[in-house]
């Protein structure tokens, strides 16, 4: 996962930023929500910045995060470090891969959470197996796990789009200046996988171009049927499958694939 290190060493500069202007916060509340139904501590596998890691060490839960970005980490302790001694105290942070580390004893956590699609990053068979391993042996008998993915646009999969879009376009409130987001998407269907690519453009008061980064990475998407049997195989029961984070039970016109699982 080497490639994806390298992707969000550029991504953490902008994360935070870009998903406020998108105004993409709907999973927030619905994990928070999830954390004080079934209280701490939970264990957020690829916390990132803190997103819904922050908010819920407010909303009174424990929670450790663990992330394989350094740069991503660093920013999320930065924030943080700005929070009240109350919220630092339920928080502990690792630096780890969500397949194989140990985040403190086995057996510890009454809820493990992978939000935001941090699943779809594992491409292979493999990794699929080893993170749903390492997620059960860090749950509690009665724990449960809860996860999110995108539920495929089939129309666009069968025809996506290979030009550049431009995905957002806002004004950073630290420097003032406006940012560009174009994306670059390429399908390989027999690997159920997209080839993203991102790109960043920073604007001055002039509009005359002065910095410009890119990123790219991969993601797999999942049906829902291949979830449940892996699920199954790796020793899980699913509990509630959604298709929004209202939540709604999963049918016709879902956007999301939302998983609670417990051991079976």
């Amino acid at each position: 996962m080497s490639n994806l290190q390298e992707a969000y060493a550029k991504l953490a500069r902008h994360y935070d930023s870009d998903y406020e202007a998108m105004g993409y916060d709907e999973d927030i509340d619905f994990y928070v929500s999830a954390a004080r139904r079934i209280q701490g501590p939970v264990l957020e596998m690829g916390c990132g910045s803190g997103r819904i890691l922050l908010p819920t060490a407010e909303s009174g839960v424990e929670v450790h995060g663990m992330e394989q970005s350094p740069d991503m980490l660093a920013r999320l302790k930065d924030e943080l470090a700005r929070r009240g001694e109350k919220v630092r105290q339920r928080v502990t942070l690792q630096r780890g891969d969500i397949r194989y580390s140990q985040a403190g004893r086995e057996d510890a956590f009454a809820l493990v959470t992978a939000p935001f699609r941090v699943i779809q990053h594992l491409l292979t068979r493999d990794d699929q197996k080893a993170w749903l391993g390492n997620v059960r042996r860090h749950l509690r008998p009665e724990g449960r796990l809860i996860f999110d993915v995108f539920q495929p646009d089939f129309e666009m999969v069968s025809n996506s789009p290979e030009e550049p879009f431009k995905e957002i376009d806002y004004t950073d409130n630290a420097s003032g200046r406006r940012i560009t987001r174009h994306a670059q998407v390429r399908h390989q269907p027999e690997l159920q996988t997209f080839d993203i690519r991102m790109v960043w453009r920073e604007y001055d008061a002039e509009d005359h171009e002065t910095a410009k980064e890119e990123a790219s990475f991969q993601v797999r998407w999942f049906v829902k049927s291949e979830l449940e049997s892996l699920l199954e195989l790796e020793g899980f029961e699913v509990v509630d499958f959604w298709g929004d984070f209202v939540p709604t039970p999963f049918g016709p016109g879902a956007s999301q694939q939302i998983v609670e699982a417990r051991l079976a």
